[in-house]
């Protein structure tokens, strides 16, 4: 993004467990062509925008309430080793507000101390040029703070208990929502901190007996501390997931973070509540012994634990600009996840730190280690040396110990990054690295971009997967990216229809909302967060209803078309939920020219997976339509657009086949079909015969030899044979 100033460099990611399965690894001299060596990231990056315009009216309120004083950074024009202006007393991405509980008086006598401390704070290092228009941050106004007594941590001696119903909610609770629902005020953004207040309190109350057996006879300290910054209490708790987290143990990892660090966690808040929900569960921390054993060599000592990797952070300040500080935990769980020991960080930090933008180039820093390959890690280089970061770079190992090497350097640098594995268009497994990069911080946006090192664009890897450090669930490339884009584009709005989404289910029974209400409710949650996919999925679960099919159809038009504008860059999503959105229309006609829209979309994308899923689907209605023959040949123009990948040209040509042997005279259309795709299948990867090319050649020879075209059949024998012994077309 030319002329975007740098504000910081971050970079993101999150790992897999374990290394990559190691029989069919792809390598770098696999690569069908010298331009394709040169490991440059895959094109597909995107700046972190959905194609949401900008709402005038939510800007005034955010800039009246002061609620999104998230991350204020200074942004600047590129700056010498991707430097950041730090600041004092940083913001969360919600206008979490790190100051004590004040009366006004105090506030007002204060103000012009705070002022005079931010415009000292904000400075930059004494090595970098200071930007005009520095983004100092924000001081929120205070959020509403319920008394100590209304709270469901109560002291001993008092037995004083609130209605409660059984969703946590109090009755107070219930009508206050009911009446901002009522008075169209429940998507105001003025009442967002209302909605969090509300939700964090439920969460007391719902594990208010974990919460007693989190904190034990430290429960009165930790209830005061709480009340005093009110909005990291909110904050902790609505970040923690019952669902996935374990409660008791995320509540006991920040108290002992706020016992070792009582200077530092006001200011890194977002960093220990990130390392919290990651470090409640050992088991979904990203470790590298499945690496080490693999390449036999020896795990060193001093793995670090949660209380290093906050200490980490506040001792490394100085080069770390602020990344523990300024990105909001979504983020950070991305580089609190690893054990490398601290040794191993500080190489990292002496070695990369003045190569921290686009730090992934580091992948190739690690010898490939063929012997490692070929013997299928019986033998490696790196048999009988400490796993260190140093030794990787100097011993090597196969792309598996590349992408781990890389990764953890980026954390180490405070770089949320991710060892990502995928399939390559020919079947081979593979492993690189990923990572976010952060163009540009505002108090109301992150603008980045997702970038990979080691993601050969000669294999395709459309789609990777990494084990997510909260859930522990593994997820895919795709849905992180969209995950960071949607928190990225407006946090404020993103955790709002968060909590909108919350208190739907709540409101529907309450209020027994019909058909048009819950359908408008959604649409308006769409409205308020474009990207956000819980939002989206309750509307597709509505198109089945008899009165949306009705009433709505218009208006679910209409959502097509957004689903298609606002997901242009994120396709992926649009699959999960098309096939369920479109169930309103139940003309078939209607339903196929919509497919066929879908596998335009895909195909432009240049994205064969989606495009053969959608294709394949719209062949099905072509048939239940009576058009067979507009089937096999929108399949074959499909098999034509892509016709070296080899994930999916298989699963067409069963799909014509089967056509065909039930349209009578298709065969002869089948034949020529076969004998005019063959030729076209490139028959080399690098040096080496393509295994794909060789399956559909066999594939085509039976077909010819079943129907008697014996000469087309030794034709193509002839042509394999040569294949095999390396001698085809490149």
């Amino acid at each position: 993004m030319a002329g975007v100033g740098v504000a910081a460099i971050f970079l993101l990611g999150g790992k897999a467990n374990g290394p990559v399965a190691s029989q069919t690894e792809s390598r770098p001299e696999d690569t069908q062509a010298s331009s394709e060596l040169t490991d440059q990231p895959v094109e597909d990056h995107q700046d972190a925008t959905l194609d949401q315009p900008t709402d005038p009216a939510r800007t005034a309120e955010v800039e009246q309430d002061d609620v999104s004083d998230h991350l204020a950074l200074a942004v600047q024009e590129p700056l010498p080793e991707d430097r950041v202006a730090t600041a004092a007393q940083p913001a969360d991405t919600e206008g979490m507000h790190l100051e004590k509980t004040q009366t006004a008086a105090d506030r007002q006598d204060a103000s012009a101390d705070r002022h005079d401390e931010m415009a000292d704070s904000v400075a930059a290092p004494d090595d970098l040029p200071t930007a005009a228009g520095t983004i100092a941050p924000a001081v929120g106004t205070d959020l509403p703070q319920p008394t100590l007594d209304d709270r469901p941590m109560l002291d001993s001696d008092d037995d004083t208990r609130v209605t409660v119903s059984p969703s946590g909610l109090t009755d107070q609770d219930q009508q206050q929502l009911a009446q901002l629902y009522g008075n169209r005020q429940l998507f105001s953004v003025k009442e967002y901190p209302t909605l969090r207040r509300i939700f964090a309190e439920r969460f007391a109350r719902l594990h208010e007996v974990q919460i007693r057996t989190a904190w034990g006879e430290d429960l009165p300290a930790m209830q005061q501390w709480l009340a005093d910054y009110p909005a990291i209490r909110e904050q902790l708790f609505l970040a923690i997931d019952p669902q996935t987290d374990d409660v008791v143990r995320a509540l006991q990892i920040f108290q002992s973070l706020k016992e070792a660090f009582p200077d530092q966690i006001v200011p890194y808040a977002n960093l220990a509540i990130a390392i919290a929900v990651t470090w409640d569960q050992p088991q979904h921390i990203y470790h590298y012994t499945g690496h080490q054993r693999r390449a036999k060599a020896i795990l060193p000592d001093g793995l670090t634990d949660e209380i290093d990797n906050f200490r980490y952070f506040v001792e490394t300040e100085p080069v770390m600009q602020g990344r523990g500080q300024w990105l909001p935990w979504e983020f950070l769980v991305h580089v609190v996840n690893h054990r490398t020991p601290r040794a191993e960080r500080n190489w990292a930090l002496q070695h990369y730190l003045a190569h921290r933008v686009m730090f992934g180039k580091c992948y190739q820093d690690v010898p490939y280690d063929n012997l490692m390959l070929e013997s299928q890690s019986q033998q490696a280089r790196m048999n009988g040396h400490p796993y260190t970061l140093a030794n990787l770079r100097t011993y090597g190992g196969v792309c598996a110990l590349q992408g781990d090497f890389a990764s953890r350097v980026g954390q180490s640098l405070g770089v949320p990054s991710a060892y990502v594995g995928g399939e390559s268009a020919y079947g081979d497994l593979h492993a690189w690295v990923m990572w976010v990069e952060i163009k540009a911080v505002t108090p109301k946006s992150i603008v980045f971009s997702l970038e990979s090192h080691g993601r050969y664009r000669g294999d395709r890897y459309y789609v990777g997967t990494l084990r997510d450090p909260k859930s522990g669930r593994q997820i895919t490339d795709r849905q992180l990216e969209l995950r960071l884009h949607t928190v990225g584009s407006d946090p404020v709005a993103k955790r709002h229809a968060d909590l909108v989404m919350a208190a739907y289910p709540l409101l529907q029974d309450q209020l027994e909302l019909n058909t048009s209400a819950r359908f408008d409710y959604l649409r308006r949650t769409v409205e308020l967060c474009l990207g956000h996919d819980q939002a989206w999925q309750a509307l597709a679960d509505m198109a089945t209803l008899d009165e949306v099919k009705q009433k709505h159809r218009k208006q679910m038009t209409r959502i097509l078309d957004q689903l298609f504008r606002t997901f242009a860059n994120f396709p992926d999503f649009t699959w999960t939920i098309f096939d369920d959105l479109i169930q309103f229309e139940d003309r078939l006609k209607e339903r196929i020219k919509l497919y066929e829209r879908l596998t335009i979309l895909y195909q432009a994308a240049q994205r064969p997976d989606l495009a053969c899923e959608a294709r394949l689907r719209l062949s099905d209605l072509l048939v239940e339509d009576g058009r067979e023959l507009e089937a096999v040949d929108g399949l074959a123009a499909t098999i034509y657009a892509f016709v070296d990948e080899g994930r999916y040209v298989p699963r067409m040509l069963d799909r014509i086949e089967s056509i065909c042997q039930d349209l009578d005279g298709a065969t002869p259309h089948l034949l020529r079909f076969y004998h005019s795709f063959l030729p076209r299948i490139p028959q080399m990867r690098g040096d080496r015969p393509s295994r794909y090319c060789m399956e559909m050649f066999e594939r085509g020879i039976a077909l010819f030899r079943q129907h008697g075209e014996t000469a087309l059949a030794q034709t193509y024998e002839n042509q394999l044979a040569q294949i095999r012994a390396g001698q085809g077309r490149r």
